[in-house]
């Protein structure tokens, strides 16, 4: 019997795609739906939502696999254009903690992790220590999302990804999160379905178009269409060969 794979998605257009090639009408916020071995499931923007879904969908279908997608602002350091492929290998919750003008304290300054060491299961644990901000990402699916994207002729890369409550609202402010926590790229959702996923010993992937530069608020200068195509073009080849062996 095939595994199930559960793909996560704030709205529509970001799955709108995959959906077409399985078959399958996606409905709408938290109204899953499942094609064979597949699960769709729009859970609106932002880590609750987000948390929700992974929640529920671990719960009803128990799957092999998580995968967070949709689109991202990328870092102007991460050499990623529009349209490229973003894939974690970490993720971090980048405003939780202290703001003090333009010094931060993190949860790990403050001595309050997110998990415990303890509540973590030994088959996707990464770490033998608690975790604060950053959540390890096991990856190991990450070379073949490589893979398909080089087929496709999408330039990808993996790296440490950020999720915050608010995104960047400017270019000093997107430079001070990219260094901040060395990462290549921003979104409102990822941390939040990798610590569900960690929490309950399930396999996280998180792949990501690019739409625009974090910190650009010029929409003129945003392709949201083809950060979203493109990631599902990836995705849809994966979701083919991961048939053989996932």
């Amino acid at each position: 019997m095939r595994k199930n794979i559960a793909i996560i998605a704030s709205v529509e257009f970001e799955l709108s795609l995959i959906g077409a090639h399985l078959g399958a009408e996606l409905l709408g916020y938290h109204r899953p739906v499942k094609k064979d071995h597949i699960i769709l499931y729009l859970s609106g923007p932002g880590m609750v939502n987000a948390a929700i879904a992974a929640t529920r969908v671990i719960e009803r279908f128990s799957p092999l696999l998580l995968i967070s997608t949709g689109i991202c602002g990328a870092y102007r350091g991460s050499g990623l254009n529009l349209g490229a492929i973003a894939i974690a290998d970490t993720e971090i919750y980048g405003d939780t903690g202290v703001r003090k003008g333009m010094e931060f304290e993190d949860m790990r300054q403050l001595g309050l992790p997110v998990l415990k060491e303890s509540s973590l299961n030994s088959r996707v644990k990464l770490v033998n220590s608690d975790i604060f901000n950053e959540i390890p990402i096991r990856g190991i699916y990450n070379k073949r999302i490589l893979k398909h994207s080089e087929e496709l002729g999408l330039r990808a890369r993996t790296g440490r990804f950020v999720t915050v409550a608010g995104i960047t609202g400017s270019p000093e402010e997107a430079h001070i999160m990219e260094m901040r926590w060395d990462a290549i790229c921003e979104n409102m959702e990822g941390a939040g379905v990798a610590h569900v996923a960690l929490l309950n010993n399930i396999e996280f992937m998180e792949i990501r178009g690019v739409s625009n530069m974090a910190g650009e608020r010029d929409k003129g200068r945003w392709n949201m269409r083809l950060a979203a195509e493109n990631c599902q073009k990836v995705l849809c080849r994966f979701i083919d060969e991961a048939d053989k062996d996932v």
